[in-house]
């Protein structure tokens, strides 16, 4: 029986009974209901000042915007979507009690049916009566560069005053009283339900990408050729050809709630980082769950995916793949790419001078297993990031001397950050990433460079980086100040040469002695069974629009899931790009055309070479927030917390302030999952488990409900300064 961990529920109560109702008493009547209702609101309870609050912010926006010292009429449509109708009377100035209200026929309909023609210009309304407006400027300007009115729009009709002013999941069709149009005049296919994908990998990527498949009701085969799931999370003591390979004491770098699936909590006595194996369980667990397996065909490799003669039109693809040393062609109408970007080791050993004299041994981190090899001896480990942290201070218990060398330095972080959370936690959060992304760039380096440093001064240990921080993504490393200290690790600059046993840096004239040599130097990005025009590569850069499409393909049929390093964790983003490919697969969601991705692509080059350079792991750099946030936009997920303040306060300062946990992206648009809501409230519950086995006296402390207060004024004059 499959583990479900008792603090989530399969269901959770709706917002709508989650509250307080409204206090039957009745505010002024009056036609400026904004100015003497506030002080009507201020008289009741908190929640119901809160709630009156956001409504007649949303109310006074739109008499702003139409220069209006009341709301007219036909506003009563769109505040009907979120005000019962009973209630709308209240809330919208201008309107006496005594006035009629729309019938929910009348609010079922779109407001160009009453709405003035200056009204909808200012709110960015359509003159056509079926079709309700695009707040996402990027979707709009798609669909009139392409020529379709009705491109980038989802189906579900779903409208709010927040999203039209915030910007928050894409605009929506109203429902319509008339015939419904063909789906192919809608720019979807006719029939989607039988359409065959075909899933290359069977790891994180590949089997969110099946499950996700199975979800839009499409038919996938997921091809792994290994005997089992998990890709770079299964440790064998052997090395596969063309599988990811680890060593057993590996440890994920992100939290086990950043790192779940939207809507499959890890249970709650997993460790919160977790070992390779008990990760590779949750896999197994997730698998079982939603009966991948079944979908999955073992111990076949892809051989060649080409495109059909007729894929201009078809978007089919021939798919060749091996089982038992005989070859098999199917046909699939799309395919996703799940291989990772850790199967081909990087070795660059003409960078190297001197290393085909060197004498003693070297090989690639790929190749490590137990730290048994280097008893006894002298250990260089070329290369600053997480493996070569890692590798260094495993070595450093059993050889003789280890020297860590790297051209750029590094910010090394802890797991473990203020008070003892987790790091992602406390970094990840919707507050700070709001902070990043508005405050000027060189204040906020700076801040970050003074939060890196309030461990230890990285220039006091020779790892402050060449570059600035955002540019160089951190190692997290628990143990390797402190070897330091205790000279277990010494830090060197970069190889200048080899010789024979030894080897010379630069700037430092003398030669070191060392018998073993590890190469910590990553891995390239390969597609062996793709043709080279499919998925362009030029500088180690992969042509992929927000990293999954190519621009130029006639038809968006080929997806690589996967291929991006995130600061933050790489599960939820698999899952959310498999979720966005599988809507436009089916054609729900529509692709920008091809020259405003190519220009898109194109200036994200220019931009990271500038940055990074031309290293592999450097341009597959994202905002790990921001990024998740823009492939939900597309799809209509991402949950708006404005929305949510009206409805429920409590969930909504949790996901601003607290952790942005993935199950944000199941409380709303498709695959909405009824259990996200108590996940959210539960994630810290979930965190706390394994480490509290120790029962002791409760000490209170005001500190955190300090905490909540203030940040809940804080929230609240963001409000209402960001209205006035």
């Amino acid at each position: 029986m499959l583990h479900q961990s008792s603090s989530v529920s399969a269901t959770t109560r709706s917002t709508s009974t989650s509250s307080s109702k409204y206090s039957s008493r009745t505010p002024p009547n009056s036609r400026d209901t904004s100015q003497e209702g506030l002080s009507w609101l201020m008289t009741h309870s908190w929640l119901h000042y809160f709630k009156g609050l956001v409504k007649l912010l949303e109310v006074r926006k739109i008499c702003q915007l139409t220069g209006a010292s009341t709301a007219p009429q036909s506003l009563c449509w769109l505040l009907s979507k979120t005000v019962p109708g009973e209630k709308l009377e209240r809330w919208v100035p201008g309107v006496p009690r005594c006035q009629p209200l729309p019938s929910q026929q009348q609010r079922l309909q779109p407001p160009q049916a009453h709405c003035s023609q200056p009204l909808l210009a200012k709110l960015g309304m359509s003159s056509k009566p079926d079709v309700l407006p695009v707040p996402n400027p990027g979707a709009r300007h798609w669909a009139e560069t392409a020529g379709d009115p009705g491109a980038g729009k989802p189906e579900k009709a779903d409208v709010s005053l927040w999203e039209l002013q915030m910007g928050g999941s894409p605009g929506c069709r109203a429902p319509s009283t008339g015939a419904v149009k063909p789906r192919s005049q809608r720019g979807i296919p006719a029939e989607t339900a039988g359409m065959r994908v075909a899933v290359v990998g069977a790891g994180v990527s590949g089997l969110t990408a099946t499950k996700c498949c199975l979800d839009e009701g499409l038919e996938p085969t997921c091809f792994e050729q290994s005997q089992d799931i998990g890709g770079v999370w299964r440790y064998t003591e052997y090395i596969e050809a063309g599988r990811p390979s680890l060593y057993p004491s590996v440890i994920s770098n992100t939290s086990k709630e950043m790192s779940a699936f939207s809507d499959f909590p890890y249970p709650e006595d997993f460790s919160v980082f977790l070992p390779n194996a008990q990760l590779l369980d949750y896999l197994r667990r997730y698998a079982e769950h939603f009966s991948l397996r079944g979908h999955i065909k073992f111990g076949t490799t892809v051989v060649s995916i080409r495109k059909r003669p007729d894929f201009a039109t078809t978007g089919q693809w021939d798919v060749v793949t091996e089982a038992g040393g005989k070859q098999t062609s199917h046909v699939f109408d799309a395919v996703m790419v799940c291989i990772g970007n850790c199967s081909e080791p990087s070795l660059p050993l003409h960078c190297f001078p001197g290393i085909e004299k060197f004498q003693g041994q070297y090989f690639h981190s790929r190749q490590y297993k137990h730290p048994e090899v280097f008893q006894g001896k002298r250990v260089l480990v070329v290369g600053m990031g997480n493996s070569g942290a890692d590798i260094a201070v495993e070595a450093s218990r059993v050889a003789a001397k280890v020297t860590l060398c790297t051209s750029q330095g590094a910010w090394v972080i802890s797991r473990v950050f203020d008070h003892g959370y987790p790091w992602d936690m406390v970094f990840n959060t919707r507050l700070m990433s709001l902070i990043r992304n508005h405050l000027p760039h060189p204040l906020s380096w700076g801040l970050i460079n003074h939060r890196a440093n309030q461990w230890f001064k990285h220039e006091n240990y020779g790892l402050q980086p060449e570059k600035r921080c955002l540019v160089r993504d951190p190692v997290l490393n628990d143990d390797l100040p402190s070897y330091i200290l205790t000279g277990r690790i010494t830090i060197k600059p970069s190889v200048k040469e080899f010789k024979d046993n030894s080897v010379v840096f630069h700037n430092c004239p003398e030669e070191e002695p060392i018998d073993i040599v590890v190469f910590c130097t990553g891995y390239n990005v390969s597609f062996p069974f793709l043709e080279e025009t499919v998925v362009k590569m030029e500088n180690k850069h992969a042509s992929l629009y927000k990293y999954v499409f190519p621009t130029h393909l006639q038809r968006p049929t080929l997806a690589v899931l996967g291929l991006i390093k995130p600061l933050g964790a790489i599960m939820p983003v698999s899952e959310m790009q498999a979720r966005w490919v599988t809507r436009v697969f089916k054609g729900l969601c529509q692709l920008p055309p091809q020259s405003v991705m190519e220009k898109e692509v194109n200036e994200n080059k220019k931009i990271q070479l500038q940055w990074f350079g031309l290293s592999f792991d450097e341009v597959l750099k994202t905002d790990w927030l921001a990024y998740l946030d823009q492939l939900t936009s597309f799809i209509g997920a991402k949950p708006s917390v404005l929305r949510l303040l009206c409805r429920d306060p409590r969930l909504a300062l949790t996901i601003f302030f607290g952790p942005c946990t993935p199950y944000q992206y199941r409380l709303v648009g498709p695959g909405r999952w009824e259990g996200a809501r108590q996940a959210i409230l539960t994630q810290w519950d979930r965190t706390l488990k394994p480490t509290r086995t120790r029962v002791s006296a409760n000490s209170s402390s005001l500190c955190p409900s300090l905490l909540t207060v203030v940040g809940f004024l804080l929230l609240l004059a963001t409000l209402l300064f960001g209205f006035q």
